[in-house]
Order: structure tokens, then sequence, then C-alpha cells
């Protein structure tokens, strides 16, 4: 009886134990799956809020831009009074008169380097120097040529004055007289006589072109050199209004007698081609709806170029902004101000690619905005600039929940243990 009491004992203190750890082992195993779900519902909110903040952000950025926009829109009413330096990387314009003759106004002064519509100067009539070409072309008698351009050289007639004197320096020059040629193309380079032509070229540029290849070939270099600084000043400054072909060739030339490579003025050639493209377009444009407003987005010489245009009582109003404008004057201040401290922004289309920021492609999801759907002329893209200091957070929280879950699991052995 003594020894069945005693097997019995065991048997149920092996059968006891068993119990404990099978209680044991269910609780460890229900804690290991309460923490597995704690940390997928906890990555699932980490994951749901950096999104939100994403969209939030992507809504507000796009509100401001849109905001922005309308408010240089509005200020198209009165193209001249937008504040518009010649260093401003932009320039405003308005199309204004009938279909057939519309006439293209461009603020700041000089703003383009070369303009879609040029309109030739004033220039006298062929026939006055008839008899003086017959001396030069023909009879090579340049003395005889002199007199007859001299009379006409002092005439009151702004145009024929001008005309004569520069066919006067040819022939000096032909006569071998260069001095006196020199002399009538520096004062003729110096004159203000505005609206002037001789050939379809303003008088004093063609005076300037003359008086630098004749340098060129007295190999007076320093001369030379100043001389086309001057002109290459003048280009840059808008001083003529040229055509894009007439502007290149002048430029080419200068480039050359002053050694440089030519085409370092591409932020400027990209607005002059914006406002063409603009005039090429204009039939379109015009015939828009009255009041109604456009926006474009393009690349000219490689560069982003930004098209606002507006149309009312038979005027077209516009401003191309370049990059420089864009950056300075919207995206830079707008991306500064706090609510836009924690995101990163790209801004750019399919087509052309990236125009502002950095490529978020590569840095987690982002939040899209299409300019199809937002009436933007870009595409926005945006991304959490602090999503390592929020997925660190969540890390953190994580870590102190498996802690404790170890800890109450060691809790749960040690009992059954004892």
């Amino acid at each position: 009886m003594i020894m069945s009491s005693a097997r019995f004992q065991r048997h149920f203190s092996r059968a006891a134990a068993i119990l404990f750890l099978a209680v044991a082992a269910l609780s460890v195993g229900a804690l290991v799956w309460m923490g597995v779900r704690l940390i997928e519902q906890d990555r699932a909110l980490e994951a749901q809020q950096l999104r939100e903040r994403r969209e939030a952000a992507a809504d507000r950025l796009t509100a401001a831009l849109d905001q922005i926009i309308l408010t240089e829109e509005e200020r198209l009413a009165d193209p001249a009074s937008m504040d518009l330096p010649p260093s401003a990387d932009a320039v405003a314009l308005a199309v204004s008169g009938p279909s057939d003759a519309r006439i293209l106004r461009v603020w700041p002064e000089g703003g383009l380097l070369y303009y879609p519509d040029v309109n030739p100067g004033r220039e006298a009539a062929v026939r006055l120097f008839t008899e003086a070409e017959k001396r030069e072309f023909i009879d090579r008698d340049y003395s005889r040529a002199i007199r007859a351009l001299l009379p006409l050289s002092r005439s009151g007639d702004p145009a024929v004055k001008a005309g004569a004197r520069l066919r006067l320096a040819r022939n000096y020059r032909k006569a071998g007289d260069l001095e006196s040629a020199l002399r009538i193309y520096a004062e003729m380079a110096g004159s203000s006589d505005g609206g002037i032509s001789i050939t379809g070229v303003p008088a004093d540029l063609a005076a300037r072109r003359a008086q630098c290849a004749l340098l060129e070939e007295l190999d007076r270099r320093a001369e030379l050199r100043g001389s086309a600084q001057d002109l290459l000043d003048a280009l840059m400054n808008g001083r003529w209004r040229l055509d894009r072909a007439s502007y290149l060739f002048y430029r080419d030339q200068t480039a050359r007698w002053l050694g440089q490579e030519p085409g370092a003025e591409a932020g400027r050639r990209a607005l002059a081609d914006a406002v063409a493209w603009l005039w090429e377009n204009r039939r379109t444009t015009v015939a828009s709806a009255s009041g109604t407003a456009r926006r474009e987005f393009l690349r000219f010489q490689g560069l982003p170029v930004t098209i606002l245009w507006r149309q009312s009582a038979g005027q077209l109003a516009a401003i191309a902004a370049g990059p420089d404008y864009q950056r300075s004057r919207w995206f830079d201040p707008l991306l500064g101000r706090p609510e836009f401290v924690g995101v990163r922004v790209t801004i750019g289309d399919p087509e052309d690619g990236l125009f502002y920021g950095d490529d978020a492609g590569a840095d987690g999801p982002a939040a899209s905005r299409l300019a199809s759907v937002t009436g933007l002329p870009w595409d926005i893209a945006l991304v959490n600039a602090d999503r390592e200091a929020v997925v660190s957070q969540f890390a953190q929280r994580r870590r102190l929940m498996m802690g404790g879950l170890a800890l109450l699991a060691l809790l749960v052995v040690a009992a059954s243990y004892l």
C-alpha cells in the first residue's frame, strides 16, 4: 500500500510538470504570436503615417504653387508694370493689333537677344546712290565715287546721310585711305540715330562690324578687341531688334574676334526661342476664349522655360520664365516654408525629365501630382526627407515592445518552473 502511494505521487508530479510546461509553452507561444502581430500593425501604422504626411504635403504644395501661378497671371493685366530687371531671367510680352499686322512688345527693354518679328528701319532710296555705285563697281573709279557720295553724306535726311557715309567709308577703304574709313565707321558706331537701316541692317551695327573687319585686316589687335567687345556688349544688351539668324551671325563674328566660344548666353537664347514659339503659335493662342489663361512647360537650348499667357480684348499678354527665375521667385521661397521642411520635392515632366530638386525615385514611395490633373505646367513628386528619423522612432518603439514581451515570457517560464 505504501509503495503504491509513492508510485502515485511520482506519477502525479510528472503529470503536473508536463502540464505546467504545456501551459508555459502555450503562454510563450501566445506572447510570440502577439508580438508578431504588434510588429506588423506597427509597420503598417508607420507606412500609413509616412504616406499621409506625403499626401498632405503634396496637396499643400500643389495649392501653393497654383496660387503663385495665379498671382503671376493676374500681373499680366499690365505686363509693362511687372518688375523684371534685365537680369531677371524672364521677359513679359504683349501681342496686340489686327491678326494680319500684330505688334510684339517686350519688357524689360533689351530683354531679348533676338525677335521673331523684325521690321526693317527706314532706308534711303537705292536710286540716290546709283551713280556712285556705278563708279565703284563698274568703273572701279573710287575717287569719282567718293566725290559723288560726299554731298549725300551731308544730307539733312538721316537715312540718306547714313547710307552715303557707309558707302563713302567703303570707297575710302578700297582707295587705300584706311584712316578716313575708320574715322567714318567710328562716328557712325557712336551715332544715336535709331531706326535707320542699310540693306535691312541697322546702320550703326553695319558700321561697327565694318570697323572690326578693317581693324582685323590692319592687324591692330588691341583696337580690334575693344571694338569687338563694344559690339558684343551692344548685342547682349539688345541694342538692335534683330532676327535670330542676324544675331547669331554677328555674335559668332564677335566671338571669333575675341577668341571666345559662342553660345555662353544659352539662358537668354532660351527666352528668345520661347517668345518665338509663342509668336509662331499666336493664332492658336489668341483664338482661345477671352480671359482664359494657359500654361506651358517647354525646353529651349536644353533649358526649361515656363510660359504663362492670357488673352483678353484682342491682346495676348505673357511671361516667359527661365530656370533661375522659377527657382528664385517660385520654388525656393515656397519650399523654404516650415510646412515643407520634412519633404523633398522633384519637379519636371515625363518627357523632359527632372527640372528642380533631386531624383526621388530611389528614396522610397513618392506622392505624385500630374500636370494633367493639377493644371500646373509641371509634374510633381514628393518624398519624406526625414524618413530615417521617422523610421528610427518606430524601430525604437518596436524594440521596447519586443523587450517587454521577452521579459513577460521569461517571467512566465520562471513561474512555471517554480
